[in-house]
């Protein structure tokens, strides 16, 4: 069906992977022939890009269930993807109406909050029939809530231009955002426990420090080591430019479902040291890095001191390792095959997730009864009055509610 209709639904267009990633999918999608709608929940730069691709982005927002419901049913998609855990609303809607949906999770321990304090996202992820994800890390841990999971890994662009050779100084680089996750303290700590603040070894950091809290104070507390060197946020040529002037590319985050910049760190032919919580990893192995726990980062940027004859070695093993398992090449075969299982695989009546509570419900004794439940507890038995439940379906709708969260059976 190379000619049927797909959604995208992303949870904002900022300039950050997951939007990019489902802009990629876009593209792969298009090119095979599909035609490609694309919702977001929030506007945001990246819309710029999916208009350079021919791509239309309309914000549309879950708030009004009926309005939802109403604009899917007249869009009726041959299949729908929904990224990120955020766009569970949409998932939920499209399952209702029977409408193939793929729900692309991206996270992994940031969906620890919302499964403890959203009951609706919940009730929708935990019985979800079909998630897909970016890392075999990242389906280990889902799995643990819901085992109708499949991943296939993430790809970046190649934009190789030669082997930047090792000098005398050996340099580590860290790029990224500074939030806890992404390990920089603990980078940090190991770098000043492996080398203390010896000239022959430098750490560069690329990524916005200014205005982030976690930034600003490491910045502040590593201020007299004289061999880091901040750079602060770069991008396009900046970030190339990075590149060519680091020897190996540090990821010590603490949790990484994927880690597109390990992968662009194999890209662009670097050494790699990563942790075992990141789920690009794959790309490293014993020729061309090391996988540490992260209370052995220390012990990880030592061993490229302790190698630095064998480091041109390492680069051009990474860089075969980009070209093996991280091209777009691979990541396109990889969507078109998720399309092609999904474009028809209609979700079973199992599929709905139940009403975290319910208002009305027939009672076993009489089907002309209905049972009024208040918060879960059954408190009044009555004859069905269907006039009544128009008037309380209509009340719900004008408040922004979805109905069917409440009892009510879809409306086809």
């Amino acid at each position: 069906m190379s000619n049927g209709l797909i959604l995208l639904v992303s949870h904002e267009m900022s300039l950050s992977g997951a939007p990019q990633s489902l802009l990629r999918q876009a593209c792969y999608m298009r090119d095979a022939g599909f035609r490609v709608v694309v919702w977001t929940m929030l506007p945001g730069r990246l819309e710029s890009r999916y208009a350079d691709e021919g791509f239309r982005v309309e914000v549309v927002r879950p708030d009004a269930a009926a309005d939802l419901r109403r604009r899917m049913k007249e869009l009726a998609p041959d299949l729908a993807v929904c990224n990120t855990f955020k766009t569970y609303r949409f998932a939920d809607v499209l399952v209702s109406l029977k409408i193939p949906t793929v729900w692309f999770i991206r996270e992994t321990g940031d969906l620890r909050t919302p499964l403890a304090h959203d009951r609706d996202f919940g009730r929708v992820f935990r019985g979800f029939y079909n998630l897909y994800t970016i890392s075999e890390y990242a389906r280990r841990i889902i799995a643990e809530y819901n085992p109708n999971v499949r991943f296939f890994d993430n790809s970046v662009e190649d934009a190789f231009r030669g082997f930047v050779p090792p000098g005398e100084v050996l340099r580590f680089g860290f790029i990224g955002s500074t939030v806890r996750r992404k390990g920089l303290r603990e980078l940090l700590a190991a770098f000043k426990d492996a080398f203390g603040d010896r000239r022959d070894v430098a750490l560069l950091i690329a990524g916005a420090v200014d205005g982030t809290e976690e930034g600003e104070a490491l910045r502040k507390r590593y201020a007299g080591l004289a061999s880091v060197t901040w750079l602060g946020e770069v991008s396009g040529d900046g970030k190339r430019a990075f590149f060519d002037s680091i020897d190996v590319l540090c990821m010590p985050s603490l949790d990484e479902p994927a880690g597109l910049s390990l992968l662009e760190g194999a890209m662009y032919g670097k050494a790699l040291l990563a942790t075992e919580t990141v789920g690009a990893n794959y790309v490293v192995g014993e020729a061309n890095g090391r996988v540490v726990p992260v209370s052995r980062l220390s012990e990880g940027l030592a061993y490229f001191d302790a190698h630095r004859a064998e480091l041109s070695a390492m680069q051009r093993e990474s860089r075969q390792r980009y070209l093996e398992y991280a091209t777009p090449e691979r990541e396109r075969a990889a969507v078109l095959e998720m399309v092609e299982r999904n474009i028809g695989n209609v979700p079973p009546e199992s599929a709905a997730a139940r009403p975290v509570r319910q208002l009305f419900k027939k009672t076993d004794a009489d089907a002309d009864h209905w049972r009024f439940y208040v918060w879960g507890v059954p408190v009044l038995t009555c004859r069905k009055c269907r006039w009544f439940k128009r008037i309380a379906r209509r009340l719900l709708r004008s408040l922004g509610l979805d109905p069917v969260r409440f009892g009510f059976a879809p409306e086809e």
